[in-house]
């Protein structure tokens, strides 16, 4: 019989590393040693990108998965929805997509216990 693994088989973190952190060879070569470090203890990493765009050339493709492949996708799959950390900024019907029918109910339970409005995020309920 296996164990019931809980919520997930892994333990996740993670961690945004500014661009100071990659300015010159010395804090770079610190976080690839640190890298390394994480990877020879038998760890992954998932995600990990140390080009860092500037928006400029960043805005051009996210408003194209926005503009084009988004609703290309969206008419494919009705009902469908998107997970709220890999969706774009600017979707346009983020409320169904996240939360569908859920919203105005997650957003009662939101007023009544978060009366000082201390979990916000641009994309989330209330």
């Amino acid at each position: 019989m296996i164990p019931d693994p809980g919520v997930s088989d892994f333990n996740i973190g993670g961690r945004i590393i500014p661009r100071s952190a990659i300015s010159s060879a010395a804090p770079t070569a610190q976080l690839a040693e640190a890298i390394e470090h994480i990877v020879d203890c038998g760890n992954f990493l998932l995600g990990a990108t140390l080009n860092a765009a500037r928006f400029a050339e960043t805005a051009p493709p996210n408003t194209r998965i926005v503009e084009d492949f988004q609703p290309k996708l969206e008419a494919l799959t009705p009902g469908g929805g998107a997970y709220l950390n890999e969706a774009p900024l600017r979707l346009a019907n983020w409320k169904e997509s996240f939360f569908g029918a859920n919203y105005d109910r997650l957003t009662a339970i939101k007023q009544r216990y978060d009366l000082e409005g201390i979990f916000y995020a641009p994309l989330t309920v209330g």
